[in-house]
């Protein structure tokens, strides 16, 4: 693949032409501009051994893809919708490999007690539909608006509020059955 580099003025990365998308200054500010937001994503998904390379993967592709990118949606959109289907690729690739928690893996002065229920809920999150999974790590742990994780997920929102609703009341079930109160 040839990358052209040239200094082509872009003022923002989700304004760049696709003639800007294809310039290394762009991806950089590209990077950037979204590599926090891909890497909460792809770990709260629950991958922490190969996590940056997970990440990584996600703006590989991103690149790649850049210059047929339509703006149908925002770039943050975008780039989330590869890292979601990113992660759930690396999930069905690592069926097998059980994925440790991440809130548990960065506890290291709560009590044993706080360490068992948030690997509980962990365990409850995981347990969920992977639709119901992705709008409630979307919405409710990452923070992004019902909106947002609306069109992140290309679904209609009203979708979004009923699978975070569903998500929430099948995660009460499971952990009143484990013990844990919310």
């Amino acid at each position: 693949m040839k990358v052209a580099v040239s200094h082509i003025p872009v003022t923002s990365p989700d304004h760049a032409t696709a003639d800007e998308r294809q310039d290394l200054g762009w991806f950089r500010a590209f990077y950037q501009t979204h590599h926090s937001a891909v890497r909460a994503v792809v770990y709260r998904f629950g991958i922490l051994n190969d996590l940056d390379d997970v990440v990584q993967e996600v703006f590989i592709k991103a690149f790649r893809a850049a210059k047929n990118f339509r703006h149908a949606a925002s770039d943050r959109t975008w780039i989330l919708r590869i890292a979601i289907n990113a992660a759930k690729d690396y999930a069905r690739r690592n069926r097998n490999t059980l994925l440790a928690s991440p809130k548990a893996d960065s506890v290291g002065s709560a009590s044993a007690e706080d360490n068992i229920n948030l690997q509980t809920i962990d365990m409850a999150i995981r347990q969920l539909s992977e639709t119901l999974r992705e709008a409630f790590i979307l919405n409710v742990l990452e923070g992004y608006t019902l909106k947002e994780t609306a069109e992140i997920l290309n679904i209609p929102e009203g979708t979004a509020k009923s699978r975070i609703n569903a998500a929430r009341d099948q995660l009460r079930g499971f952990l009143a059955k484990h013990g844990v109160t919310p």
